[in-house]
C-alpha cells in the first residue's frame, strides 16, 4: 500500500453544517488514505483507510471484490474496534432477487425515459431524413476521416455531501467517520473509471483516464430547519427517492 495521490484537491475542504446552518472546517488527514494491488494477482487494485487500527478497504481482483468495514456499520452495538470482511459476490440485495442484477449504479435521465438510439450514425440519419444521399456522405467522410478525440480535462471536480441521516447511520454519529466513509467510497469509484475505456462504437478507438478529484465535503450534523411548504434534501422526516432528492438538491 502506498499513499493515495490525487484524489483529493490540493485546494481541499471539509466542514460540518448544523441545524442552523452554521460551518465549522474539519481537518482531514490525507496521509490515512492508501491504494496499492494485491501480491501475485495480475489484475488487482487496493483502495483502502486506516483510523486508530481500524480498515476500511476495497480489494478488487479478477473474479470479486472483498471488503473489508468497521462491524459498527452492520452489527448493531457492535464494539467500534472490530471490523467485518466479506465478498461482494455473496451480497444478498433487498429487492426481488428473481429480477436480472446489474453492476452498474441507476441513473435518472432529465425526461424519466432510459431510451437510447440503436443502430450506427448512418442508418439512424437514413431513418430520420430519408436521404441515401446523406447518409453516403457520411460514410465517406467516415472512411476519410477516421474518428478521434482526445479529452482536454481529465477530472470532474465533486462536492461530497452528507445529510444527517447518513452521518447518524453510515458514519455512526462520528464526523471523523463519516468524512472518511465518502471519500473512501469515492475512491472506489475513480479507480473503475480510470480503468474503464470510454467509446462510442467498436469500430473507433476510445480514451481512458477519466476520474475525480474531490474539492469539498460538506456534513450535515442536524436536520435543517424549514417552513411550512418548504423542502430541503436535509430536512428531518423525509425519505428521498433519487429523482426527488436530485431535484430538490
Amino acid at each position: 500500500l502506498n499513499p493515495t495521490k490525487g484524489l483529493l484537491s490540493a485546494h481541499f475542504k471539509a466542514y460540518t453544517v448544523d441545524g442552523s446552518g452554521n460551518k465549522r472546517p474539519v481537518w482531514v488527514d490525507q496521509n490515512q488514505f492508501y491504494e496499492g494491488r494485491v501480491f501475485g494477482e495480475l489484475v488487482s487494485n487496493v483502495s483502502a483507510h486506516i483510523d486508530e487500527g481500524v480498515m476500511t478497504a476495497s480489494i478488487r481482483v479478477k473474479d470479486d471484490i472483498y471488503v473489508m468495514e468497521p462491524s459498527w456499520r452492520h452489527i448493531p452495538d457492535d464494539h467500534n474496534d472490530t471490523m467485518i470482511v466479506y465478498r461482494a459476490s455473496d451480497v444478498k440485495y433487498s429487492w426481488d432477487p428473481a429480477q436480472s442484477l446489474t453492476k452498474y449504479c441507476g441513473y435518472v435521465k432529465e425526461n424519466g425515459n432510459a431510451t437510447e438510439v440503436t443502430g450506427d450514425l448512418s442508418e439512424n440519419l437514413s431513418h430520420w431524413n430519408d436521404g441515401s444521399s446523406i447518409t453516403s456522405h457520411v460514410q465517406k467522410r467516415q472512411a476519410m476521416e477516421p474518428y478521434h478525440w482526445e479529452p482536454v480535462q481529465t477530472r470532474c471536480s465533486l462536492l461530497l455531501v452528507a445529510d444527517h441521516r447518513f452521518y447518524e447511520n453510515m458514519g455512526g454519529r462520528n464526523l471523523k467517520s463519516t468524512i472518511n466513509f465518502l471519500i473512501t467510497l469515492i475512491d472506489r469509484v475513480n479507480k473503475i473509471f480510470l480503468d474503464t475505456e470510454w467509446r462510442d462504437s467498436d469500430r473507433h478507438p476510445g480514451f481512458r483516464g477519466m476520474g475525480f478529484v474531490i474539492q469539498e465535503v460538506m456534513v450535515h450534523t442536524e436536520p435543517t430547519p424549514v417552513l411550512r411548504n418548504e423542502v430541503h434534501y436535509n430536512m428531518a422526516g423525509v425519505t428521498w427517492n433519487v429523482r426527488d432528492l436530485l431535484e430538490v438538491m
